[in-house]
């Protein structure tokens, strides 16, 4: 019994905590994720940086778990180098431009404080949405 009631107060407090963000976890991503695939549609390195939380860290292996990080200053070089990595015969721009709207499998990946799509993980910081990792392929 006690333990029912502990799992219903946490559970409370979960949905409290949610209603008082304001944010809608799945279709808040939506939004911010249309605005963020227009930019790199457009390459628009500039708006693209405005999503990012800087230094943005990049793994390099997954066998070892080495990194690096990208300050703004390196930025537009770095993601022109990631728009062009080739994955199964199409380049990583391509990926990204035929991904305008999430499907299923990405809405279960987003919640109220972070998002995975692909290979790039996204946390909120500050009330905004910003790209904080992305993974070796």
């Amino acid at each position: 019994m006690k333990k029912t009631f502990l799992a219903l107060c946490a559970s409370l407090l979960l949905i409290a905590t949610a209603a008082r963000s304001g944010d809608s976890g799945p279709k808040d991503f939506e939004a911010f994720w249309k605005k963020l695939h227009n930019a790199i549609i457009k390459k628009d390195y500039n708006s693209i940086s405005q999503f990012v939380e800087f230094p943005l860290v990049v793994e390099l292996k997954k066998e070892n778990g080495s990194v690096e990080t990208v300050k703004p200053e390196n930025f537009r070089d770095f993601f022109n180098r990631y728009l062009s990595r080739e994955h199964e015969e199409i380049s990583r721009y391509e990926e990204l431009r035929a991904k305008k709207e999430l499907s299923e499998e990405d809405l279960t990946l987003i919640n109220d404080g972070s998002a995975t799509i692909d290979d790039m993980e996204f946390q909120k910081i500050g009330g905004a949405r910003k790209l904080v990792y992305i993974y070796a392929e």
